[in-house]
């Protein structure tokens, strides 16, 4: 409810720079503050920053010294004491997935620490509803599957998601009543289309429930879906009045 009203403005890449599929901010667990991807400096890096929803202060969560193309797409873990990202190497040549642990005041508590997953590709982690796992995008720029992970492993291993089909892009996860999840992603045919994976536990372990089911068809491209805290809803982009819409 009420008017919005702008907290804060920053530079986005260009159009032609936008080499992570999002998304470039996201809400903590503390509603005060959200995690946003931004350069302070023209041509350096793009790190990780919160930014307080009131009063627009900035404190720093990441730094790839210059080194990298910089850090995008976060996500904090369901106790918000972990937030995995994505940082994108010079060139854009390859892509990890990092967590970096936090404070309870939302402070850095340790270095980030990078996830070796076997891939050269890996974009968009989203954690588990129990906050065990995350679910990104693995594999090549252009050939990208869904993934899972156990970060706490002390030798963490990606495994392929299981049942969705051969591309998998930009997951988002979320909760269900019956203590399932709802897994949405972007899966790449010809045409880009939403489909849903509904997922369940069986011995403390998530595994799918049934097949994929298209839930939004390909009439032009559809993408970018995040889901509702309810798990009942989502919303999505698509260009099918002939321009990207919410």
């Amino acid at each position: 409810g009420g008017a919005s009203r702008r907290v804060a403005a920053f530079a986005t890449p260009p159009l032609a720079q936008f080499w992570v599929p999002g998304p470039l901010l996201t809400w903590s667990h503390d509603p005060n503050w959200l995690a946003v991807s931004l350069r302070t400096a023209p041509g350096g890096s793009y790190c990780l920053y919160l930014v307080h929803a009131v009063t627009g202060e900035l404190r720093p969560l990441t730094d790839p010294r210059g080194v990298e193309a910089g850090d995008t797409a976060p996500c904090f873990s369901p106790d918000g004491r972990t937030v995995a990202f994505s940082r994108v190497a010079d060139e854009f040549s390859e892509s990890h997935v990092y967590v970096l642990p936090l404070s309870a005041n939302l402070e850095p508590a340790g270095q980030p620490r990078k996830l070796e997953t076997g891939h050269g590709w890996n974009t968009r982690p989203v954690w588990t509803p129990d906050g065990r796992e995350l679910i990104f995008s693995a594999g090549t720029f252009h050939a990208s599957k869904l993934a899972r992970i156990v970060p706490s492993a002390v030798q963490p291993r990606a495994v392929p998601v299981d049942d969705v089909g051969e591309s998998g892009w930009t997951p988002a996860l979320a909760p269900r009543s019956d203590g399932g999840s709802l897994l949405v992603y972007t899966r790449r045919v010809n045409t880009s289309a939403i489909w849903k994976q509904n997922l369940t536990t069986r011995g403390g372990v998530p595994s799918s429930a049934g097949k994929p089911v298209r839930v939004i068809p390909a009439r032009g491209m559809n993408f970018g879906p995040v889901c509702a805290p309810s798990g009942r809803r989502f919303a999505f982009i698509s260009t099918r009045t002939g321009f990207p819409e919410v």
